[in-house]
């Protein structure tokens, strides 16, 4: 019977130093980190945004045996009242991707690079900090 610890299956074994090295992230490292993945997923949430207002649309024109397509609005008529005019606008709005994706992919990269370097200011200020004390 082996002297070691059973690990689960899939997990590498670690040595003594390869634990010693590991850092963890300090609190305030952490929270830096939450809020910055907070601000990205608000913004991939904003980038598809127009997408998602147009499969809306298209899954209740489509429940509703209407058509929809962007070259023009066409009746769609529901409990007696015409909606057609109104899911108009959101068949055109994936035309709003061609903005939205590129300020996504200028923004993402910008929020992870200030996500590293901010924690990484904070973990030289505790190292200072924990060398003066």
């Amino acid at each position: 019977m082996p002297d070691s610890p059973i690990l689960p299956p899939g997990r590498p074994r670690e040595s003594a130093g390869r634990r010693s090295q590991r850092r963890r992230l300090s609190a305030s490292s952490r929270r830096i980190l939450k809020w910055h993945a907070i601000v990205a997923a608000l913004v991939l949430i904003l980038v598809f945004l127009p997408a998602t207002g147009a499969l809306i649309a298209a899954g209740i024109a489509s429940a509703n045996g209407c058509t929809l397509h962007e070259g023009f609005s066409n009746p769609c008529v529901v409990a007696g009242v015409d909606i057609g005019d109104s899911l108009y606008p959101w068949a055109v709005a994936p035309w709003l991707l061609f903005i939205t994706v590129p300020i996504g992919a200028v923004l993402l990269p910008v929020i992870a690079i200030s996500a590293a370097v901010m924690i990484s200011r904070a973990r030289k200020r505790e190292s200072a900090d924990g060398r003066t004390r």
